[in-house]
Order: structure tokens, then sequence, then C-alpha cells
């Protein structure tokens, strides 16, 4: 455009603008990686995600993100308002909410209060490989896990990949959804503690 396009005479111009070709010349705009990253959940199918579920679906266990996308996107899909509550959890974490109800002993003294039966370790979500679900209708989430709209979303979950927690047999657990690999959490544990693992995420057997 030469002299006829107005941008050309700022002192830096930026490929037209255009976010995709984007270079900052001197490395001082701290708008850059918050592009980026945008671009990335714009490729990935993140970007059409409430901002929690996004954030959660980042959190998981590199091997399953894909898997819960689609969980994500194909619940919307069948008419779902579908959000993801919680994801990978730290041991420490875990520690604090199975302490809950409990003495420091472990001991329940208030039922009431228990939140969850797995120590630290033992939960699918210290490595990443689980993630709760809620569902919204009329602005307000939908715990009757019992209802029909839950029924789908669990359907949808299973079809992804994922076993689902209202499956179980001694205590089931509707909002759940996990990915094992054929894995215990005792065989995790193991892996985790010698160090089989890229940052906090045990090292998979994908091919189970």
């Amino acid at each position: 455009g030469g002299v006829f396009n107005a941008v050309n005479f700022a002192l830096y111009h930026y490929a037209g603008n255009n976010p995709v070709r984007y270079v900052d010349p001197d490395g001082r705009v701290a708008g850059i990686p918050f592009q980026i990253e945008t671009l990335l959940d714009v490729r990935s199918g993140l970007a059409e995600f409430d901002k929690g579920s996004r954030s959660i679906v980042k959190g998981l266990h590199p091997d399953i993100q894909d898997n819960a996308i689609v969980f994500y996107k194909q619940a919307h899909k069948e008419g779902i308002d579908l959000r993801f509550t919680s994801g990978y959890r730290s041991m420490e974490d875990q520690a604090a909410i199975y302490s809950k109800g409990r003495d420091e002993n472990g001991k329940i003294v208030d039922e009431s209060k228990v939140v969850s039966w797995a120590k630290a370790g033992r939960s699918y979500h210290n490595y990443g490989l689980a993630l709760d679900i809620g569902i919204v209708e009329k602005g307000k989430f939908n715990w009757n896990v019992k209802s029909a709209i839950w029924g789908k979303a669990a359907k949808i979950g299973k079809d992804s990949g994922f076993e689902w927690g209202g499956d179980w047999k001694k205590i089931t657990d509707a909002p759940h959804f996990e990915m094992s690999f054929g894995m215990t959490a005792s065989e995790l544990k193991k892996r985790y503690d010698e160090g089989q693992r890229n940052g906090v995420y045990v090292i998979v057997d994908t091919q189970n």
C-alpha cells in the first residue's frame, strides 16, 4: 500500500496488524504471550470454552486433554451446558480435601463435611487424569445426577474415552470422569515417586 496505507508511517509495522503474523521487534510488548495463547486456544478449540473449563483442561495430563475437549464440545453440541469444575489436584490439595470432616488420624468425625474418600496419591486427580463436571440449566447448576440430562452427559463422557464414576459399584461419584490407561492409583504413585514423570504428569502407557 505504500504511502496510501497509513499504517506504513508507524515506526514499527506489525505485518499489517495481523495477529497471526504478529512480531514484536524489541521484545518489550507484554501482550504478545497473551495473543499467542489466544491463537493456540482458537486452534485447539478451547476458545469457545468458559474460562473455568478452559483453565482446567490446560491443567490436565497432556494425554487426556484432547478427550476432554471432545467431551465438552460434544456436550454443548447436544445442548448441554457442561462445565468442568475440577481437574488436576496437587498432593497437598488432595490431603487438605481428604482431611475435611476427619480428625488428625483420619477418623471421620463429621460425615456431612467429608468430600473425598481418597488420600493424597490415591486419586486420579493427583496425576491430571481425572476431571469433575457440573451441568448448568437456567443459570444454575443442576446437581440432580439422576436426571436425564446427567445420563446424557455421562454417555458423552464415556464415548469420549472416560470411565464414569457413576458406574462404580461401592461409592458412586457421578460428577467424576477419569482415564486410568489400565493403571491403578498405586502404580501411578509408584511411578510418581520414582520420578517417571514430566513435571507433575506421570508417564502413562497410552497403548492400554
